[in-house]
């Protein structure tokens, strides 16, 4: 199970709020780290069956028996679901925030829903500038994540393109994020695991300062 470090503000919010809200909010949590580990479970599985080298790289990529092509069919289907988790995660942080401090929203309540209603609300003013940070902090990959997961939920498949290359004299099997474009947003080709490393670790420290700054407000009510 995922565990924090050091002790957050999601750990301190039992102890200002009780009752039904604070049943909601533990549940919220409970499932924002379920699914963190889910997304950590599906990239460790896809670097099982990706990290290969040498003749098994060569095989990965060429050979068309029935075990190779469920190598390769395992490999984007974690890359997937380890994209998919993560870009959950931001509309159940949205929630948190929504449920915790308990505001006014008529729409659907998602991540950039509850952007919207903080940058119109000078009391979250914090709050707000630590969202827009991550949505523009280009090692957030926000962008790409939601744009991907959506895509790739609502229109068609995107599927990571593979590759054998020399590297130090060493063959090795790179695996990609094709390009392709959302909304008139164009995404370049990119390196799965920078996308799903740098991507994971920008949502834990999001949830992170969300829980410290939401524990904050509470304090001063």
């Amino acid at each position: 199970r995922f565990k924090m470090e050091n002790i957050n503000g999601l750990d301190l919010l039992e102890s200002i709020i009780d009752g039904e809200q604070l049943d909601e909010i533990l549940m919220i949590k409970d499932s924002i780290l379920d699914r963190l580990d889910y997304a950590m479970y599906h990239y460790q599985e896809y670097k099982k069956v990706s990290d290969v080298k040498g003749a098994d790289a060569l095989i990965r990529a060429l050979v068309q028996d029935d075990e190779n092509k469920r190598k390769r069919t395992a490999e984007k289907a974690n890359i997937i679901a380890c994209v998919y988790n993560i870009h959950i995660v931001y509309d159940y942080l949205g929630n948190l925030i929504y449920k915790t401090l308990d505001l006014q929203i008529k729409s659907r309540i998602y991540f950039h829903s509850v952007k919207k209603y903080l940058e119109k609300n000078e009391d979250y003013n914090r709050l707000s500038k630590i969202l827009n940070n991550f949505v523009s902090s280009k090692e957030s990959y926000y962008e790409y994540i939601r744009d991907m997961s959506n895509l790739t939920k609502h229109n068609y498949n995107l599927v990571p393109n593979a590759k054998t290359s020399d590297k130090a004299g060493t063959l090795t099997r790179e695996v990609n994020f094709i390009e392709f474009i959302k909304d008139d947003r164009t995404h370049e080709q990119i390196n799965v695991d920078t996308i799903l490393n740098l991507g994971y670790e920008s949502v834990v420290q999001l949830m992170k300062d969300i829980g410290d700054e939401l524990y904050s407000t509470l304090q001063k009510k």
